[in-house]
């Protein structure tokens, strides 16, 4: 176990983790609504802090509360309503862009008065930050990661979500089905996990929609921290079940995938070989490839992504993660300079079956999710110099 002082709990020890976290909004969780007249609810903890023991050591904790709440509203009255974690208010849909075969990417306007960019400033600068988007008929709500603002000129309080279409997702075909100009109703923003100063690289496992949060800790880490000692290192490791999702994505690092890789939905075994390079940077690019070419570009030798894709049998594992978690080069220059080498943090978002077998599964306890024992192929590889989070 390392400890970042109160405010980060992050798992290297296989023994430890009980730290509650927030459930991510790539696999959100469902939250149900009384309704009642008033447009608030009870205070949401966002930065609880714990300090659980163990034989082996203490964990600090913190970025969450329980997973389920039941709320004592959900009437948004007044058009002013401020936008914060406890109270619903009013956006206008705007936007809906395919961002690949099964997503899209919503954009909604604020149709309240009062600005929100001091508000997204201050999430934007601790690492990643959910949402909460209302299903007004079923009253329940479900949390997902807004995606960096793509231009300066992009209107300061508009949120842009990438959300995948489920068959069985109550509010996800609720937000498909909606037309343009349609209110949508949020809260937030809700700090899922912020990311160290002392940060020197971050390598970002994300399997599917779990790029976005990916995209936040990129735009935060290069885009709205001033204060940073020396600018870290970012590797994005991107998986989908399908080209489609990110096509046009061409990977930075050339890799031999080995014998026996397993697929990460259904733990079998696919056939051992090696992996033509085919070059994918002829092919158009999706919404989401065009956007981390645009931050790789803005942030040259600072920021790598590679994609892998299961249709194309090409996974992240054990062995692909060992070329990535080798020990890193200190440069003449920093030797000289006598720079001490800050921490390294591994991230892994997407769906649970993905998360699971790449650390191992989440726990409840008392109503809370917490990290549970690191496990997984990570857990094999016993990464003992790096920091890992579930998101």
């Amino acid at each position: 176990m390392q400890h970042l002082g109160q405010r980060h709990g992050l798992l290297v020890n296989p023994t430890l983790c009980t730290i509650p976290i927030r459930r991510h909004r790539t696999t959100p969780c469902v939250q149900r609504f009384i309704s009642s007249s008033s447009s608030r609810g009870p205070v949401v903890e966002k930065s609880k802090l714990f300090r659980v023991c163990s034989g082996a050591g203490a964990a600090a904790a913190t970025l969450g509360t329980a997973v389920v709440w039941i709320y004592g509203t959900t009437k948004v009255e007044p058009s002013i309503s401020p936008f914060d974690p406890e109270t619903f208010a009013p956006f206008t849909l705007i936007s809906r862009e395919a961002a690949s075969p099964t997503s899209s990417v919503f954009t909604l306007k604020p149709t309240f008065s009062g600005e929100c960019s001091k508000i997204y400033l201050d999430a934007w600068k601790k690492g990643v930050w959910s949402v909460q988007v209302k299903q007004p008929q079923l009253q329940i709500a479900r949390s997902y990661t807004p995606l960096p603002p793509i231009q300066v000129a992009e209107e300061s309080g508009n949120l842009r979500l990438l959300i995948r279409l489920e068959p069985q997702g109550e509010v996800s075909t609720y937000l498909h089905n909606l037309r343009l100009g349609a209110t949508v109703e949020l809260r937030g923003p809700h700090i899922e996990y912020s990311v160290p100063d002392d940060i020197d690289e971050v390598l970002f496992i994300a399997g599917g929609t779990g790029v976005a949060p990916a995209l936040q800790v990129a735009y935060s880490l290069f885009e709205n921290r001033q204060s940073i000692r020396s600018t870290p290192r970012l590797r994005i490791l991107w998986a989908n079940r399908q080209r489609g999702n990110s096509l046009g994505g061409k990977s930075d690092t050339p890799l031999t995938f080995s014998n026996n890789p397993r697929h990460w939905s259904n733990f079998v075994y696919s056939t051992g070989r090696t992996i033509k390079s085919q070059n994918y940077s002829e092919l158009p690019q999706s919404t989401l490839v065009q956007e981390l070419e645009a931050l790789k570009e803005k942030n040259k030798g600072k920021l790598f992504v590679d994609y892998f894709c299961d249709e194309e049998d090409s996974y992240i594992t054990k062995d692909v993660l060992k070329q990535y978690l080798a020990k890193p080069k200190i440069s003449k220059a920093r030797l000289t300079q006598n720079a001490s080498i800050g921490k390294r943090l591994i991230l892994i978002s997407g769906p649970e079956g993905f998360v699971n077998y790449h650390a191992g599964p989440k726990k409840w306890f008392g109503g809370e999710e917490l990290q549970g024992s690191l496990g997984g192929i990570l857990k094999e590889l016993n990464p003992s110099d790096w920091m890992i989070w579930k998101l």
